[in-house]
């Protein structure tokens, strides 16, 4: 940034200085400063100078005004807490321990830190670009970690949306997740472009996930640009490939008469971003085609391939076809509940990968805990699956395996499962309203369980199955326990 002061005085007269930068797009740039858990934001014009003229100041200054007063009640959303006198931008609650998406995505400086001795010797066999982006996608939690983080992302999308505000700028850079893999909640930050959805909004997006249409100047800000944006960013961190950055761009299958149509985007890449090349992985239209990234298979599910298609298929042009927030949240709970982790080579996969091995380095599968959710209306109709590798002594089950996924229970446990060497424990969480029943050993019969109240099996038991049954939901549940995998 050109002439940019190292301090920035508030509307309280507090003194902001600029330690480092955590990310910058083309509105703005966000930094840490001296304070901990303070950071900065300040509004950057197209040479990335700071804007500091009055007019622009004082539209700011309302605009921002007009923000703090937005229902965002129950979404994590960071407002501003204090204004900048002199530039336009603000001071910003944000805790040091939280770190923005990208960091999920390697960069050139991050790669150089992986040396030989960070490369496992199942890598040993790759490419050494190759090896070091999959310790990189390891290092940074994996599949696992990248799920749960967009699960979060999107369920506060969802209820800002329910709230009938439309986020206006999703990308990696404002959305940030606690660094500590034990903990995964997730901030936005960056609610300049906080407005209540209407037909003719501004039109804001960072470059390379804005939504075609928005980018194509045919509509402004809308619960669909957000889905689009926020889509783009689920696919290119799971698979580390840009939806539309295919072989029509990579110069496999390029022609020049693709940038005819429309001169404001006469670069192959700008037109990609812009929605004017097919989905990479579209299912009907294979000219744009990449076989590079991750495989899909590993990072994946199928309901994660639908909905991309959907996203990227049919509403690249048709966008009010595009799924909703709430619909990208219970697919990725759904993702989410079907991780575990190896613990050889610690990269995560989905449990139903075929085979008995790590599709990555081919160690025995480790022992897990799977609970199958059928829906019964006569007939019995898989609903959900979970599964968790048993490495801790409790293993808690999200309550959307008993009943239908609600947005107001996203991350709520239903159950608690103790494992020792030889019973598991279950128990129901006290703070959710959940009726259980389960099979008794002897009888066979249904045994309710009391809420306060551990029921002791044998871990043999599971090595058959055990089933339980909900006693409370509108649409009855079986659910049954197995444990799978491990050295039998």
């Amino acid at each position: 940034m050109l002439d940019e002061p190292a301090k920035y005085i508030d509307e309280y007269y507090n003194i902001h200085v600029r330690v480092k930068t955590l990310g910058q797009g083309g509105q703005g740039v966000v930094f840490r400063t001296g304070v901990p858990d303070i950071a900065g934001k300040l509004k950057i014009d197209v040479l990335g100078n700071p804007v500091n003229d009055k007019q622009s100041y004082e539209q700011y200054k309302n605009a921002l005004k007009s923000v703090q007063n937005l229902p965002v009640n129950g979404c994590n959303i960071i407002l501003p807490a204090a204004l900048f006198r002199d530039y336009a931008g603000y001071a910003m609650s944000l805790l040091s321990e939280m770190q923005p998406f990208d960091k999920f995505w390697a960069d050139g400086k991050s790669l150089q830190k992986i040396n030989d001795e960070d490369i496992p010797q199942w890598l040993s066999k790759c490419q050494k670009d190759t090896a070091q982006n999959i310790a990189y996608y390891c290092k940074t939690g994996g599949l696992r970690r990248r799920l749960i983080a967009l699960q979060n992302a999107a369920a506060n999308l969802a209820r800002l949306h329910t709230n009938g505000l439309v986020y206006g700028d999703v990308s990696p850079n404002n959305v940030f997740i606690s660094s500590d893999e034990n903990y995964s909640e997730v901030w936005f930050i960056d609610a300049d472009n906080l407005q209540f959805a209407r037909e003719s909004g501004k039109g804001v997006y960072t470059p390379k996930f804005g939504a075609p249409e928005l980018v194509q100047g045919k509509a402004g800000s809308s619960f669909r640009t957000d889905c689009h944006a926020f889509a783009t960013m689920a696919f290119w961190m799971l698979t580390m490939l840009h939806p539309f950055i295919g072989k029509k761009v990579d110069g496999e299958d390029s022609d020049w008469a693709d940038t005819e149509p429309n001169s404001d985007f006469a670069d192959l890449d700008e037109r990609a971003y812009a929605g004017y090349f097919p989905f990479i992985d579209d299912e009907d239209d294979d000219s744009n085609s990449c076989d590079g990234g991750f495989p899909r298979m590993l990072v994946l599910t199928e309901e994660l391939k639908r909905i991309g298609q959907r996203t990227f298929g049919d509403a690249r042009t048709d966008f009010w076809k595009r799924p909703t927030m709430l619909q990208w949240a219970e697919v990725l709970a759904n993702a989410v509940a079907k991780v575990v982790k190896c613990p050889n080579c610690r990269m995560s996969y989905y449990n139903d990968i075929q085979g008995d091995h790590c599709p990555y380095c081919d160690v025995s599968k480790p022992e897990m805990l799977i609970l199958e959710s059928f829906q019964y209306n006569g007939i019995l109709t898989k609903r959900n699956v979970f599964a968790k590798e048993i490495t801790e002594k409790q293993i808690d089950v999200p309550l959307f395996i008993f009943m239908p996924f609600q947005l107001s229970q996203n991350n709520i446990n239903g159950l608690h499962i103790h494992f020792d060497e030889k019973n598991m424990k279950i128990k129901t969480s006290n703070n959710v309203e959940l009726s259980l029943a389960v099979t008794d050993e002897n009888s066979g019969q249904f045994k309710s369980l009391r809420k306060d109240t551990n029921y002791t099996l044998a871990r043999k038991q599971l090595e058959k199955e055990v089933w339980l049954r909900t006693d409370n939901t509108v649409t009855s549940r079986l659910i049954r326990l197995t444990v799978q995998g491990g050295e039998r």
